[in-house]
Parts: structure tokens; sequence; C-alpha cells
């Protein structure tokens, strides 16, 4: 049985790393009312960084897929960053009804990113972006698979993992996995960074990568 959705405010069930679909869905629910406000004051970064990673490589009326969009954070920082043609998908209903009025997106549709295919064309996008998003997601490989079959061929799949799980879950051999398959081509690998800055739990305990893949 799923646990009842925490307060607003209690914000432990992150250190839980659960991948049960209804159990995040009803945590983003409950938190989307303040979310941005909390993720400012952890200093989060991500979503401006892997802007700034796609500003680089796509042309700015390409469309972009934001993968687990939560409540906009990464679209503002997209649209920040030029991008007009974004879509955004994410589980939470609560999430996606915030992000709408940011005014950034072009669609929003809640999808479960455990489920696929996920409900859009191949080769719709230029780029995907998958931002703080792939802790919930436990089979990597398949998620990367579709992001692949969604993004147009020379197209980007951007990508944020705890380190952590990055180790845990062998991304880099996912990544390699799908090179040799000619799926993909990996682009880069960052160091590990800090992730959330301000929140006690996280601060120097836990670290983000970033991975920026090409679509053959």
């Amino acid at each position: 049985m799923t646990a009842s959705p925490p307060k607003p405010n209690d914000h432990s069930w992150l250190t839980k790393l659960s991948t049960d679909s209804q159990e995040t869905a009803a945590y983003y629910d409950a938190w989307a009312g303040n979310y941005d406000q909390t993720l400012a004051q952890w200093n989060y970064q991500s979503p401006t960084i892997v802007a700034t990673m796609l500003k680089q490589e796509v042309p700015p009326d390409g469309r972009v897929l934001d993968a687990g969009c939560g409540t906009g954070l990464s679209g503002k920082a997209l649209h920040a960053a030029g991008f007009q043609r974004l879509t955004g998908i994410d589980i939470s209903q609560a999430s996606l009804d915030v992000a709408a009025q940011a005014g950034v997106y072009e669609r929003l549709i809640q999808v479960n990113l455990q489920q696929m295919p996920l409900p859009l064309e191949t080769d719709e996008f230029a780029a995907v972006q998958c931002v703080g998003v792939l802790t919930y997601i436990p089979d990597t490989t398949a998620i990367m698979r579709e992001f692949c079959r969604v993004v147009q061929p020379g197209g980007l799949v951007a990508f944020t993992q705890r380190e952590d799980l990055f180790n845990e879950r062998d991304v880099a051999g996912v990544m390699q996995t799908l090179a040799d398959e000619g799926t993909w081509t990996p682009v880069s690998v960052s160091e590990p960074r800090v992730y959330l800055p301000g929140n006690a739990d996280y601060a120097d305990n836990v670290k983000v990568i970033y991975c920026v893949c090409r679509s053959a």
C-alpha cells in the first residue's frame, strides 16, 4: 500500500530514493505549491547549467523535450537561454498546473516515465533534457533508448544523475552499451558537482553528474 503523501514542508522522503511512481506523484503533487521557492533556498542550479549546455549545440528554434519538467524550473531556464518550442512531461499533475503558469511551454502532458513508449512521435525533438529526475527511474537503459527514439538523428540527450546512483546503476556502462549498438555517441560526462548545497541532507554528501549524448 502506498504511504500517505507527506506534508508540503517535509522533505525527508527525498532520502528514500523511491522508484514507486505513485509515491513520486503524490510527493510532488503535495510539494508543487512551494517547490520553486524551496529549490531557490537550496541553490539548485542544474536547470540553468543544462540549458547553457544545450544552447551551445541546439538551434533556438529546435523543439526541446523537458522530461520530468515538474513545476517548470527547467523550462524557464531553457526559455531564458533562447528556446521557444518546449514540451514538458511529468507524472505530477499539480506540478504541471504550476508549470503552465510560467507560459514557456507549447505543450504539457502528464506522463509516467516508467511506462513506455512515451506518447510522443519518433524524431520529434532536436533535444531532450532530463534534469533531477532519473533518481526515480530505475531502468536507465530503457528510458535512454526511448529518449533517442523521440530525438532526431544528431540531436542531443542531456541528463543528470546523482553520483551515487550513477555508480550503483552503472550509467557509464549503459552509455557505452548504447554507443556500441549505434544508438548514440557520448559527448561529455562531467566530474561530480555540487547538487543542492542549501539542503542539509545533500550539501557535501550528494553530488551530481551531467551527461550529454548525441543520437545516431
